[in-house]
């Protein structure tokens, strides 16, 4: 089980000060070195400073993912190996990294049963310690949350 998801909690306030992204100024979490190491494209990964802190952008039309703390550093969506949710409107849009489901997933399962099991799954592979989400999510922080939004999202949809 990783450190960001240890015993079923999956995220860790980020109470630091921090410097804002410097594309769009919007409020970064801090994200650990293996995370963007994992991610972030061959081409690019000399780019990676080791020394350096880096922030997740979650600012939706920023095309920046990850900055550095310095403002020395950044690298976009285009130079990463996973397409990143927050930052995408297209399908197929990924809601969970580990396990390899996506939006499309939960909104066919709703549609045909009235409801869906993937939080139900990604919680038991959680407590299983079989999830790897400081490596595959670009968040660096376990899916859940995005999913449980995910899912009240489609739900909400399907009701209009």
């Amino acid at each position: 089980m990783t450190e960001a998801c240890a015993n079923g909690v999956c995220e860790v306030p980020d109470k630091e000060t921090t410097r804002p992204c410097p594309r769009c100024n919007g409020k970064g979490k801090r994200v650990k070195g293996v995370t963007i190491r994992y991610l972030v494209r061959g081409t690019f990964q000399s780019r990676i400073h080791d020394s350096l802190t880096y922030r997740f952008c979650p600012s939706p039309d920023c095309p920046v993912v990850y900055y550095s703390e310095t403002g020395d550093a950044q690298f976009t969506k285009d130079e990463l190996s996973e397409r990143v949710t927050i930052k995408e409107k297209d399908d197929p849009l990924p809601v969970c990294y580990c396990f390899n489901f996506f939006r499309h997933d939960i909104r066919e399962e709703i549609e045909k049963t009235g409801k869906t099991t993937v939080p139900d799954f990604i919680s038991a592979q959680v407590k299983a310690g079989n999830c790897l989400c400081e490596y595959t999510n670009p968040q660096g922080t376990c899916c859940l949350g995005n999913v449980s939004a995910a899912v009240k999202q489609i739900q909400k949809e399907g009701k209009k």
